[in-house]
């Protein structure tokens, strides 16, 4: 629903899901998620999943 609008439509999202197969992956990249990370989470990885999503700043 947020890429139907201009406000939302390019705010990046993530999914968060202990279902970590590679089709629960696929499923949840076609349904429109832009990062899809596994638990148990790494707190490096959430933190290079958000900075790939925001704009550079150089």
């Amino acid at each position: 629903q947020l890429r139907k609008y201009d406000d939302t439509s390019h705010t990046p999202i993530f999914a968060l899901s202990a279902a970590a197969t590679e089709t629960d992956i696929e499923k949840g990249m076609d349904a429109g998620f832009d990062k899809y990370l596994t638990k148990p989470l790494v707190i490096s990885e959430i933190v290079d999943a958000i900075c790939e999503a925001l704009p550079s700043t150089r």
